[in-house]
């Protein structure tokens, strides 16, 4: 059998069924041609267990033969050390996301422990500044460093940005909790808050028109003096409201 270099994966022309080219040198090394024309950089291998596996390691065009050997030449290694590389590839790509996290993180926490203002902010959040950088990333793979990103991408709202690091900050610590994340890795820790600038608040006209009038009817006649108390403790008020 030729090895699989370039000028052989060049003349391997598609033919009505899909066929192998196999490396004379290292076994279980090819190329898969399709009907279509499309070129596969494949391995194959069997565990210990003696299960045959086949596992695609890249298109000609994004690797070059002597990359895909490189490729197929640490996958047979692994082989040799008792793993399977084809397994393992499975289990990282049905890993959960950040958008899995958050989506429990809003169905299991946000709407069972929050008011449902907040859920709609938090959801809002979340759509508007969270999932589309980070939502298709692995859970496991999130970094200090993608979450300092992120932070610094917001530092023109710096309210905003340090609201949005403390949801992140509760749904990784919920992560935690429900084993998606080693303990004590939340990538937000460490992460310097920005200084917020205090906001003045303003009365409208409406408003400081309400606030007149109450003012002149509390130094005209009065206000009452309305006692909130909770219903363990009215026992301790006088049963007389008008002298409470």
């Amino acid at each position: 059998m030729p090895n699989v270099t370039k000028r052989t994966v060049d003349a391997a022309k598609p033919t009505a069924k899909k066929y192998f080219v196999w490396d004379g040198k290292l076994s279980g090394f090819g190329l898969q041609v399709a009907p279509t024309g499309r070129k596969t950089f494949i391995v194959q291998y069997r565990t210990l267990e003696g299960r045959s596996r086949r596992l695609t390691l890249g298109k000609y065009g994004e690797l070059t033969p002597d990359q895909a050997r490189g490729l197929a030449v640490d996958v047979l290694a692994k082989v040799r050390n008792g793993e399977d590389p084809t397994v393992n590839r499975k289990i990282i790509r049905n890993a959960p996301t950040v958008d899995d996290l958050l989506d429990m993180y809003l169905s299991e926490h946000v709407e069972v422990h929050n008011k449902p203002k907040s859920l709609i902010e938090i959801r809002r959040i979340l759509e508007r500044c969270v999932r589309k950088p980070l939502g298709k990333a692995k859970l496991a793979s999130v970094t200090r460093q993608d979450i300092s990103k992120l932070h610094r991408s917001m530092r023109r709202t710096p309210r905003q940005a340090n609201h949005v690091l403390a949801i992140i900050s509760k749904a990784f610590n919920l992560a935690e909790v429900w084993g998606l994340r080693p303990e004590d890795s939340n990538p937000v820790r460490l992460i310097k808050r920005y200084k917020e600038n205090e906001r003045d608040r303003f009365l409208s006209g409406e408003e400081l028109q309400r606030l007149g009038k109450t003012l002149e009817l509390a130094e005209k006649e009065g206000l009452p003096w309305i006692i909130k108390a909770k219903p363990e403790h009215t026992k301790h008020l006088r049963n007389d409201i008008e002298k409470r």
